[in-house]
């Protein structure tokens, strides 16, 4: 079930109508995204939660095969999706980041698709 929740732009910024007035709706796609995007132990009321990223793209020799698998694992982690259609990971572990373009169908025949990038830092 999705929920109510302020829209975000492609960058993460506040979505804004034409008055400047936030925008609440039900999004799919930016809670996945959302999930794709937040790091293990990034949250420090639970740092079990998340995606050990780290540990897995940002790495000398990235195993794209994982990665596509821990995509699918978190899209399948949403009640709506039937159906992981597609999830294509291109990773650079020399610039520390990666693209990941997924798409899906949901129980109600939606298809819906996105692409999120990950990116760590060079102290990590």
């Amino acid at each position: 079930m999705a929920y109510n929740d302020i829209l975000l732009d492609s960058v993460g910024d506040l979505r804004l109508d034409g008055n400047n007035d936030l925008i609440l709706a039900e999004s799919l796609v930016q809670e996945i995204n959302v999930q794709l995007r937040w790091f293990k132990g990034e949250w420090p009321f639970d740092e079990t939660k998340g995606t050990d990223w780290f540990d897995t793209v940002f790495v000398k020799n990235p195993d794209d095969e994982l990665i596509r698998q821990m995509v699918e694992q978190i899209l399948y982690g949403f009640d709506e999706i039937s159906e992981v259609e597609s999830v294509a990971v291109e990773a650079d572990a020399r610039e520390r980041k990666a693209a990941i373009t997924w798409r899906a169908a949901t129980k109600t025949r939606e298809r819906i698709e996105s692409e999120v990038v990950l990116w760590g830092s060079s102290t990590a």
